[in-house]
């Protein structure tokens, strides 16, 4: 689905909101909310990071995202 200038602004909206709500989610929501998160982490590891962090969804973040070497070396970080 494309949405236009907003596309990416909406889809860190939903990694934010689906972080936030991850435990009331079903499977197919839990896999859109995946396809946005890598399609974040494609584009920019930073920004999704700083979302998950307004958050503080860190620790989940850093449990969806394995092959990410800037979001592992942070997660390395906020782990200590």
């Amino acid at each position: 689905m494309r949405l236009g200038p907003n596309e990416r602004g909406l889809q860190v909206g939903v990694v934010q909101l689906g972080l936030l709500t991850w435990h009331l989610l079903d499977d197919w929501t839990s896999q859109v909310v995946l396809m946005a998160v890598n399609k974040v982490l494609k584009r920019n590891p930073k920004h999704l990071y700083r979302a998950s962090k307004d958050y503080q969804r860190v620790e989940l973040l850093c449990s969806l995202v394995r092959n990410n070497d800037w979001i592992n070396k942070e997660c390395l970080t906020e782990s200590e």
